[in-house]
Formats: C-alpha cells, structure tokens, sequence
C-alpha cells in the first residue's frame, strides 16, 4: 500500500477484481482508508471470449470504466 500512498490524493479510487482470494487485498485497504471498488468480471464485456490481454491492459481498461462511472461492480458482504 505504500505505492499508492503517493498517490492517494489523486485517486478516484483502488479498483479490485474480483477473482479467487481478492478479500485480503480489499480488507487491507479498505483498512487503510482508500475507497475501494471490487469490480464484477463477468459483467463487463470487454471480458467476453477475451482471456489473455495482460495485466497493463486489464488495469487501464478498468481504470477508465471507473472514471466514467462505468464500472460493474460486485457485491461485497461487511467483515465480521
């Protein structure tokens, strides 16, 4: 999280997929004050048939939904 601490004013938010053993990263900084948005993959149709366009692509395109306002979001239950 210290990466992003340079960033923190300039951030519309920290967007997560949500993919297998996501919970530990959105506590940590959900823990850590950001404003965390735990995105639903399957939702969104650039992810339709498309597998493997790398993780810079996948973050930019992400990024942009969120800054549009676009992004499908997942549910996620408060911890216990």
């Amino acid at each position: 999280m210290g990466a992003l601490e340079a960033h923190r004013a300039d951030l519309a938010g920290v967007v997560i997929e949500s993919t297998y053993n996501w919970y530990w990263l959105v506590d940590g900084l959900m823990d850590a004050a950001y404003r965390v948005h735990l995105a639903h993959p399957s939702a969104i149709k650039k992810y339709e048939s498309l597998k493997h366009s790398g993780d810079f692509a996948d973050a930019a395109y992400l990024a942009q939904l969120l800054r549009l306002g676009l992004l499908a979001e997942g549910r996620r239950d408060p911890r216990f």
